[in-house]
């Protein structure tokens, strides 16, 4: 408990907020789920680019892509879904698939010369 202390201490957090970033679940969620939601990020960024005609409308159409992602987030705040090491690999799992299937639609999408011609 000292260490835990002493720690929470020198990053200036409370004890109760230290000890959630020593919890497994936050573990997994911040080693395996955030970089495969990152790459799903960066695969709809691409994907939106490449069907638009100029960076406002892909950002605005990127923007709506996010929505979404934020009525999951409001939900788990809400505690309308529980959090557990089930939920966190379930979700891994789709947004793996989820990221290759956006991978493979992105390549096919993605045309550098188009986007560099047609964008103003």
């Amino acid at each position: 408990m000292l260490h835990s202390n002493f720690c929470a201490r020198f990053l200036s957090v409370s004890d109760r907020v230290f000890n959630i970033f020593l919890n497994p679940m936050w573990l997994i969620a911040m080693l395996v789920l955030t970089p495969l939601l990152t790459i799903m990020a960066v695969n709809v960024g691409i994907i939106v680019s490449s069907r638009t005609s100029d960076p406002r409308a892909a950002e605005q159409l990127g923007s709506l892509v996010i929505l979404p992602l934020m009525i999951l987030y409001i939900g788990l705040m809400a505690g309308f879904i529980m959090l557990n090491s089930t939920t966190f690999w379930i979700a891994s799992a789709i947004t793996a698939v989820l990221d290759i299937g956006l991978m493979y639609l992105g390549v096919a999408l993605f045309q550098r010369e188009t986007i560099l011609t047609r964008w103003k």
